[in-house]
């Protein structure tokens, strides 16, 4: 493995590991906001003497608001950091200027031993690598995936605390 896939590699290790913390954040802030939302709707039917009945329904959309996000992250981190590839379509989606180059690095280092074998030339593949690391060298993930979503998630969070006081 050249240098140029060593340096693609370690980005797309930074940003599977970013966009994994931005996920798991994002998803237990907005569950644990739904659950404290939902039971303290609970507390004021209880309050009100509304009975047992939309307590329990208190209780379970609690449990499905975590449930709910628990399922999410597991899609989110599917779709988004599963597999190099997937990880470079992330990044793709916020620079769609290296979009093509760096899924395409990917797939030629993941396919090399084929390329090899099927005759194509190494050194093509290591110069487009070569090229593409060069370009992203220096990306700063936190422009390239911002933490918006797990920003507003604990401000809902935030909110649903001070509510619950």
């Amino acid at each position: 493995m050249s240098a140029a896939y060593g340096e693609i590699a370690r980005l797309l290790g930074g940003a599977r590991r970013r966009e994994g913390r931005l996920v798991l954040a994002t998803a237990a802030a907005l569950g644990l906001a739904g659950a404290l939302a939902a039971l303290l709707l609970g507390a004021l039917a209880a309050r009100r003497g509304m009975g047992p009945v939309l307590q329990a329904l208190s209780l379970g959309a609690a449990g499905l608001s975590l449930a709910g996000a628990l399922c999410w992250a597991a899609l989110a981190l599917l779709r988004r950091a599963a597999s190099e590839e997937a990880v470079a379509r992330t990044l793709g989606r916020a620079l769609p200027g290296v979009r093509s180059d760096l899924l395409t690095a990917v797939e030629l280092r993941r396919d090399r031993e084929a390329l090899a074998a099927s005759g194509c030339s190494l050194s093509l593949a290591e110069e487009h690598a070569a090229r593409t690391a060069g370009r992203v060298r220096g990306l700063d993930l936190a422009a390239a995936l911002p933490g918006t979503a797990a920003r507003r998630a604990a401000l809902a969070l935030a909110l649903a605390l001070v509510a619950n006081l």
